[in-house]
């Protein structure tokens, strides 16, 4: 019979999976671009004058964005490039404060 508490190790449950720094601005990146892309599309379709107002400006900072479909797809691409950037930066940022914050009494049992 085994031990109960020897179970998830056995099953490999244990071990931490880290992701990347490029793997978690790619999640990043697709978050603002989806985000960008429905918000377009929903105010596109469903109209909304304050929020479609503040969309039109996003056109001045991102060549070929208007608030349309074809607008949005522009939208996809820039939420894309700038929550990659964003999200990846951050994350480089963090993990370097944490190995600095490491003191010698962690990583012992």
């Amino acid at each position: 019979m085994t031990d109960r508490t020897q179970l998830p190790e056995r099953l490999g449950l244990t071990r931490r999976r880290r992701l990347t720094p490029t793997a978690q601005a790619a999640i990043g990146g697709l978050a603002a671009g989806l985000g960008l892309f429905v918000a377009t599309n929903w105010v596109a379709l469903m109209g909304g004058e304050v929020v479609r107002r503040l969309l039109v400006l996003l056109g001045q900072a991102f060549v070929g964005y208007s608030v349309s479909f074809v607008g949005s797809l522009m939208g996809l691409v820039y939420g894309f490039i700038f929550g990659f950037c964003a999200t990846y930066w951050v994350v480089v940022f963090y993990t370097s404060l944490a190995e600095l914050n490491k003191g010698p009494h962690q990583g012992r049992a």
